[in-house]
């Protein structure tokens, strides 16, 4: 990650790899309806895990990884909630961290949850400066 968004807000997006193998290596059509729903759950349980397991973890209410479509954004309410989950669906999110260097850890414990717990897949990121202008 540059150096000079490490103390900045960045906007990670997390992809999970290989998912079209995954969902579909059944030639059930129950067992591949229920790919996508699986592939929530498991990227969501990665985010939570990492949250909690980084060096420093954060509190219940640091972070928000609630996705009601209708609901607003705590990040934006807050200084004190450093992530903020956008949007969840099958094997991709997209978030809000207060800091590159936040991120990076919490990338790091996402990958090795990935290797751990679903081993046939594997997790990219990809980190964009957030520019967020108040209104």
């Amino acid at each position: 990650m540059k150096e000079e968004w490490m103390k900045k807000a960045v906007l990670c997006i997390f992809d999970t790899r290989q998912i079209q193998a995954f969902m579909f290596q059944a030639n059930s059509y129950y067992d591949t309806l229920g790919g996508s729903d699986l592939m929530i759950h498991i990227l969501d349980d990665a985010i939570y895990f990492a949250l909690k397991n980084i060096d420093s973890p954060l509190t219940d209410d640091e972070f928000d990884l609630s996705l009601d479509p209708d609901g607003d954004i705590p990040y934006f309410r807050s200084e004190k909630i450093k992530f903020q989950l956008i949007i969840c669906t099958a094997g991709n999110a997209l978030c809000i961290v207060r800091t590159g260097e936040l991120a990076q850890k919490i990338i790091r414990k996402c990958s090795r949850y990935y290797l751990d717990h679903a081993y046939s897949l594997n997790l990219a990121v990809e980190i964009g400066r957030a520019s967020c202008r108040e209104r």
